[in-house]
Formats: C-alpha cells, structure tokens, sequence
C-alpha cells in the first residue's frame, strides 16, 4: 500500500484534493507553511512523484534548499524532514517530546543526514514540529 493518498503518476494533485485529503489536519499543515514562510519569506513547495510505493509528495523548500516534506494521507500525514549532526544534536538539547526523540534515535544515519517521518493526526502537533524546522533552518 503506497504512503500517500494521492498515487496516480499521471495526476499532480491539486489543492481541493490535497483539503479534502487532509480534513482537519490540513491546518496543521498551513500552520508548518505559515510558520516556515515567516523564516524564510521565499519559500516555496514542490510537489514530487516518488514511486508507487510512495505516492505524491510535498517538498517544502528554503533557498533551494529541502526543509521538510509532508506526505498526504486520509486525515492526516507524515512529517518528514532530513537532519545534520550539528540539527540532531540541536534536538537532543531542545527537550523536544520523546517521541520524536525517539524516532531520531533509532532512525538510520545517511551521509545527507539523519531522516525521520512523523505521523501528524492532530494539532497538538504543531509546536515540536516549527521546533524541528527551526533547528533545521539553523544548522
């Protein structure tokens, strides 16, 4: 079964789609958006086909730089974002929840990084996540 609600290679999904996809937690979603707009006033979102395993996905962007991606679900989505040394260690100080402190620990580490995908369901969410965009945007 493919990550991602949206799975037709030859269909980019369009922003109703992506809504009603979401439900309630498309507000999370605009939240990290809005959040990450502040800090970095250029950024911008792309979105990308990764396989059929995968599905579409979005790729939030900073200078050309990839910050997080969000994968679509039916009422939710993963959070995924890419961490350095320097941004691990950074978590690790931040008391971030220890379930993200978790999921770090016991992720792979790859020479781009140390990468992680978070389940977001409700908007509690919100705040740890701008904690884990910020801290990449500094390292």
């Amino acid at each position: 079964m493919p990550l991602s609600a949206f799975t037709d290679k030859s269909h980019q999904p369009e922003e109703s789609e992506l809504t009603e996809a979401l439900g309630a937690c498309g507000k999370v979603l605009t939240a990290l958006a809005e959040h990450l707009g502040v800090k970095c006033p250029h950024a911008s979102r792309e979105w990308s086909y990764s396989g059929a395993n995968y599905g579409w996905s979005l790729r939030y962007i900073c200078k050309q730089r990839r910050i997080y991606y969000v994968i679509p679900q039916q009422n939710s989505f993963l959070f995924a974002i890419v961490l350095g040394n320097q941004a691990v260690e950074a978590v690790h100080a931040a008391g971030l929840p220890a379930k993200i402190i978790a999921a770090i620990n016991s992720a792979r580490r790859h020479a781009e990084g140390t990468g992680i995908r978070l389940p977001i369901k409700r908007r509690t969410a919100v705040a740890p996540l701008k904690q884990l965009i910020d801290i990449k945007l500094a390292n």
